[in-house]
């Protein structure tokens, strides 16, 4: 049966990347992913893995800015740090 933040994921759990809570990328209740983060599906033993996606306009994880663009020198570097 499915537990949120074991790391598992278990219908009709749809992400767990191994914490019940919002910051890793998979929402709380493990059904999808934070804005700002694209998460892979895992599976029955294994956890979701989460990135942050600079450039769609959602400061998340450790970037310090996001302007909706990968292109420096514009406030924001293509790795979406100050």
């Amino acid at each position: 049966y499915p537990i949120c933040g074991d790391g598992r994921v278990i219908s009709p759990e749809t992400c767990d990347d191994g914490t019940a809570s919002n910051g890793q990328g998979c929402r709380e209740n493990c059904i999808g992913s934070l804005p700002g983060y694209t998460c892979t599906a895992g599976s029955n033993i294994t956890a979701s893995s989460c990135s942050t996606v600079c450039g769609d306009g959602v400061v998340a994880g450790l970037e310090t800015c996001d302007n909706s663009n990968a292109i420096s020198g514009d406030g924001c570097s293509s790795t979406c740090l100050i």
